[in-house]
């Protein structure tokens, strides 16, 4: 298996997966989604079975890499994992997007059938650049998970679809930068959504990538029972 790079925060701060969701929501509106029943699996981290919050997602309407729309019911029925980030990121996100491939290959070894149903999404948080062509040529990137989908759209829509997530982000210019090279500080999470569309758990964007595999299975295999 490939080494991965250890993602690099930026200057600015990139917050963790757990921590962002709490600060965000706020602690006294938050809800876990109790998975006690979860069967015990060898190899799976606890933390995958609990790890989910009630009032994260909603609907949403972008367009695809080919400018297509694309809402959130085109996930429904098959499980799938979504990032936001954007393609002029100069290093979270592409970690984030290869340890995604690397649990995509690491589920194909485990349950090449539940590899071919995943969706894995890409959703830009900065929709002045990444249009749907820029997209396009980002999504086929090495490492990233094949079939990877890219959606882009307008800035109303790309907030709204942010907030249904609970992802923080804002435009920041560096010191001695000229406007147009600013940067995007950002929540990092990988989030899997099950067969309803419903937060199934996430992922920091460190996450073992066998182990994110292992949970993705044993989630999906739950939520059939």
């Amino acid at each position: 298996m490939t080494k991965l790079p250890k993602a690099t925060n930026l200057n600015f701060g990139i917050i963790a997966p757990a921590a962002a969701i709490l600060v965000i929501i706020g602690v006294a509106g938050y809800q876990f989604i109790d998975r006690g029943g979860l069967k015990k699996v060898d190899g799976v981290d606890d933390a995958c079975t609990t790890r989910s919050f009630a009032e994260i997602g909603g609907p949403f309407e972008l367009v695809n890499q080919d400018n297509v729309k694309f809402t959130d019911k085109d996930l429904l029925g098959k499980p799938a994992l979504l990032y936001f980030g954007y393609t002029y990121c100069p290093d979270v996100c592409p970690t984030s997007l290869t340890y995604m491939g690397a649990a995509m290959n690491a589920l194909e070894e485990q349950d090449p059938k539940l590899r071919k149903e995943m969706q894995t999404v890409f959703i830009t948080i900065d929709p002045a650049r990444d249009t749907p062509k820029k997209m396009k040529e980002y999504i086929v990137s090495g490492g990233f998970p094949t079939g990877l989908i890219g959606l882009s759209g307008s800035e109303e829509q790309i907030n709204k679809a942010a907030k249904e997530y609970k992802v923080g982000f804002k435009k920041v210019v560096p010191p001695n930068a000229a406007p147009e090279d600013y940067v995007m500080d950002h929540t990092s999470i990988i989030y899997m959504l099950d067969r309803k569309g419903k937060l199934a758990t996430f992922f920091s964007d460190q996450t073992n990538p066998k182990k994110m595999a292992q949970c993705i299975a044993a989630l999906d295999k739950d939520a059939k029972h």
